[in-house]
């Protein structure tokens, strides 16, 4: 994915607001949001990478809670269905060590 993100961005430390408001305005860009590479499924399907609680299929504590497991890349920026993937999934993990 390197070649594709570029650069590190690095925000100022410590930003006071409006240096931040400054620097998020000269660093913005688009950039392109992988998604749909980890399909979502139960382990009897051949396609499957994960399951419904984000478990990695033969692969022992790991976990994807990330937009590769969307079968479709969201129509507006995936950052609020990425979040709550992701909260859901935490609950699955904190459910099942708790």
């Amino acid at each position: 994915m390197d070649r594709y993100l570029g650069a590190p961005l690095h925000a100022p430390l410590p930003p006071d607001d409006a240096d931040l408001d400054q620097w998020i305005l000269r660093h913005h860009s688009h950039y392109w949001h992988p998604a749909g590479s980890c399909a979502m499924s139960p382990a009897d399907d051949p396609a499957a990478v994960v399951d419904h609680q984000g478990r990695v299929h033969g692969v022992g504590e790991l976990r994807v809670a990330d937009a590769s497991v969307f079968p479709d890349i969201p129509r507006a920026t995936p950052a609020l269905p990425t979040v709550v993937l992701a909260e859901r999934i935490s609950a699955f993990m904190t459910a099942t060590t708790s």
